[in-house]
Formats: structure tokens, C-alpha cells, sequence
């Protein structure tokens, strides 16, 4: 299962993967306004909101319709497109923790990794060498 940051989504086109209910308010109790179902754009996602005791228990997307009104999708895992939100540039947390490591590598780390993969290529030239010899 992918985690990605709410924060990362904002401005990002969210697809849905399976129906899901639009609503006009962040409460758990809300009546669907519309349905999307699987494969179609909910829309651009505004914010979020984090849940709260007593009116949601998930969070909540946020977008704009176009009369400036706000609705409103549950998340449930498993309802969205991750794939989509990749391709528009979002990250999970897993690629964000690869990239920072990456970024913080020092010199020594980096010379040392190259050596590695230098000394397999080497050997697999001299191996391949004795090979086509015999």
C-alpha cells in the first residue's frame, strides 16, 4: 500500500478507482450529492480535512465545483488512483525517504558504491573474456 502526504495531493487531479460519493459536508452522516464511479475525475482537489471525534472519522478531500461550492469525498483506501497522482508528480512516502537518503549520501558512500558496481562489471568482463576464449 502506497502512503502519500494529504499536503502532496493538493492542486493534483484525483481519479476515482471505484465509486465513490460526493458530499456537501466533511461529516460522516452527509448525504451524497452525485456519485462518481471507477476511472472518472472527481476533480481537483482543494485541501483535505483531518478527521475529528465526533463528525468524521477519515479524512476528507476537498474540492471547488463550478459555482464555487465546496463537496467533499471520504477517503477509503483502495478508492483513488495512485497511479494518477504518481504520473502528476506526487510521491509517496517511501520514494520521498529513497530520495532524501540518496540526497544525503556523502562522497566516501558514493565512491564506495561505485566501486561496487565497478568491481561486478569487471568481473563479469573478465568472466564473459574467459568464456568466449575457450
Amino acid at each position: 500500500m502506497a502512503l502519500i502526504q494529504p499536503e502532496s495531493v493538493t492542486g493534483k487531479t484525483l481519479i476515482a478507482k471505484k465509486t465513490v460519493k460526493l458530499v456537501r459536508l466533511p461529516d460522516d452522516s452527509a448525504p451524497a450529492i452525485y456519485t462518481v464511479t471507477a476511472g472518472n475525475s472527481i476533480g481537483i482537489v482543494e485541501g483535505f480535512i483531518s478527521p475529528k471525534a465526533g463528525r468524521n472519522a477519515t479524512l476528507y478531500w476537498q474540492f471547488i465545483d463550478e459555482n464555487n461550492k465546496y463537496y467533499y469525498v471520504k477517503h477509503e483506501i483502495g478508492a483513488f488512483d495512485i497511479t494518477g497522482l504518481q504520473v502528476q508528480g506526487v510521491k509517496t512516502l517511501e520514494q520521498q525517504q529513497a530520495e532524501l537518503e540518496k540526497a544525503n549520501e556523502t562522497i566516501p558512500d558514493k565512491i564506495q558504491n561505485f566501486l561496487i558496481y565497478a568491481g561486478a562489471a569487471l568481473a563479469g568482463f573478465i568472466l564473459l573474456r574467459d568464456y568466449l576464449k575457450k
